[in-house]
């Protein structure tokens, strides 16, 4: 019974550390298209996508670099409509927002160099 009690709390404790910032066509407007002068990336991904698979690390350890000023938002496009919205083909895909407008937009799996130049 210790032992369960004990992996319990160590999955309770390591979630917050796997958390994203998911968010969903309603939750959209109040996170990635605020006006606060932060560039924001949108991040369309999707569970079944192997580059998306190995781009979620990448995007995670970007949005959780203190020396990078930009937060990266995920997106199920299997749950949501805004990629219908924004016509995207192909995922992965990154949308580059700020103050609710969007800047530029690229796609597919690139190195983490790549993706901060």
């Amino acid at each position: 019974m210790r032992q369960i009690l004990l992996s319990f709390f160590a999955l309770v404790i390591t979630i917050p550390a796997l958390a994203q910032n998911w968010v969903t066509d309603e939750s959209m407007e109040e996170t990635v298209m605020q006006e606060d002068d932060q560039l924001k990336v949108l991040y369309f991904t999707a569970s079944w996508c192997g580059p998306c698979r190995y781009m979620k690390p990448i995007m995670q350890d970007i949005n959780d670099d203190d020396t990078v000023d930009t937060t990266v938002y995920f997106m199920d496009t299997d749950s949501n409509i805004a990629d219908d919205i924004l016509k995207v083909n192909s995922i992965p895909a990154y949308f580059f927002i700020k103050n609710g407008r969007v800047l530029g937009r690229t796609g597919s799996a690139v190195k983490r160099e790549d993706m901060l130049i």
